[in-house]
């Protein structure tokens, strides 16, 4: 079988959020800028009335680890042989306490989202919260990750591109992980604070940790 070469462009939205989670309160803390400091508390040294709730999540949406191509690298070889490491979608709910809205934002250790996984996480939120959850507040991203089963997508010319055809059991691996990582956020929603901050993953300027994004590893790829 020839390899038919695809040229894509994919947009995709990263959260890198770190959360700790307490018994009475949830914070997301803020690194690497020293004007951040202390910041839940400069206000003239008065506490800054919190307007929040926040909820976290994780659930497993690890596909067949057998037998299915690799999301991707666009390799027909390449299929999966066993499981080195289990995949997780991460959810992260922010409700305001003054207007009661709420956003979801989802990271799933997926090669990138697809919208038929969108609708169909919406629709079953909606099953189950109403109108809490809808297609104006649920943002799901992926970590774009090669190291996972294809075949999700409800896009039959991409899933031919791509040399895969769609994999029922995957597709409802991940919409139903997603969803349970959401209903887990949304039930341990807690009094929390948010911080902004902008920066490199390192001291260092410019330094990046990435790996996978080397000249090294872009030569090994078929």
């Amino acid at each position: 079988m020839k390899h038919i070469k695809v040229s894509s462009f994919f947009v995709g939205i990263f959260f890198l959020i770190s959360s700790g989670l307490s018994s009475g309160k949830s914070s997301i803390p803020v690194i690497f800028n020293d004007y951040t400091k202390n910041s839940s508390n400069n206000n003239n040294g008065k506490a800054i009335d919190n307007h929040y709730m926040i909820g976290t999540g994780i659930y497993d949406i690890t596909g067949p680890p057998a037998e299915v191509m690799f999301a991707g690298m666009v390799d027909f070889n390449q299929k999966g042989e066993g499981l080195y490491m289990r995949l997780r979608s991460r959810a992260f709910i922010i409700k305001d306490i003054r207007n009661g809205k709420s956003v979801v934002l989802v990271n799933a250790e997926l090669g990138m989202m697809s919208q038929g996984i969108q609708l169909e996480v919406i629709q079953k939120l909606q099953d189950e919260f109403g109108d809490i959850y809808n297609e104006k507040n649920v943002a799901i991203s992926a970590t774009h990750t090669h190291s996972g089963p294809g075949g999700y997508f409800n896009c039959w010319g991409l899933n031919a591109a791509l040399g895969m055809g769609f994999c029922e059991e995957n597709f409802h691996t991940i919409v139903n992980g997603i969803i349970e990582s959401i209903e887990r956020a949304h039930k341990n929603l807690s009094e929390g604070n948010l911080y902004l901050n902008s920066g490199f993953s390192s001291n260092k300027p410019g330094e990046r940790y990435g790996r996978n994004r080397s000249i090294e590893a872009y030569y090994l790829n078929p």
